[in-house]
């Protein structure tokens, strides 16, 4: 009970954090662009510490709404998506869990008990 009130609470502390851009100006030396920057941090930082929503769709956050508050265009808003190292990552969680799914992980430490032993020498 306690936690899907915390999830309830971060939810609309994020979206009240999200407002703030919208309702008072930008501080002095700030452009609108970076107002609007700093809002979308704050929602998707209330969001990712109470779970509000899963965090995988959080840190999906600036793809829809960089472009839609004109802060960069949807392809600069998606390049850092793309980059190599997120794919290999990416490829080494998906293997990772193909192998805990099959237990593959404990059969690899299984087979490798069997051919060396369990005494140190």
């Amino acid at each position: 009970m306690m936690k899907q009130t915390g999830k309830f609470l971060g939810f609309f502390i994020g979206i009240v954090a999200f407002l703030i851009p919208f309702i008072f100006p930008a501080p002095e030396g700030l452009t609108d662009a970076a107002w609007r920057t700093a809002g979308i941090t704050l929602l998707m930082g209330c969001w990712w510490i109470s779970e509000a929503i899963p965090i995988s769709a959080t840190a999906l956050i600036p793809i829809v709404l960089f472009p839609v508050f004109d802060i960069v265009p949807i392809s600069d808003a998606t390049s850092p998506y793309a980059n190599p190292l997120i794919f290999l990552f990416m490829g080494g969680f998906i293997i990772a869990v193909a192998m805990e799914r099959w237990n593959l992980h404990s059969r690899i430490a299984l087979s490798i008990i069997n051919t060396v032993g369990v005494k140190p020498s």
